[in-house]
């Protein structure tokens, strides 16, 4: 899954994709929460020719997707909406 943003906050479908156990190559900018060459790749903005670099690379390291792919379902499971429904409850619980 290709995501190269130039500004996001953190972008759900990027959550969705590494759910899906795609890898990821996406920018700094796009906030997510892919470990650089764990579970995808993160390139400069507006870099084209680390962005090609990437996607060649999976075209040549098929099995990578596949290793890539998994390390992102597990990734993204700490971050389901449950835990953070409870990270925002315990944060208000705190101010008050």
């Amino acid at each position: 899954y290709i995501f190269p943003s130039l500004l996001e906050g953190s972008s759900k479908s990027i959550y969705e994709a590494m759910n899906r156990s795609l890898p990821i190559i996406c920018t700094y900018e796009s906030g997510s929460i892919v470990t650089n060459n764990i579970d995808g790749f993160i390139v400069d903005k507006k870099n084209s020719n680390k962005l090609k670099e990437k996607m060649i690379y999976f075209k040549k390291n098929t099995s990578k997707i596949e290793t890539m792919g998994h390390n992102a379902k597990i990734n993204v499971k700490k971050y389901s909406w449950k835990r953070y429904s409870e990270n925002v409850l315990n944060t208000y619980s705190r101010i008050n």
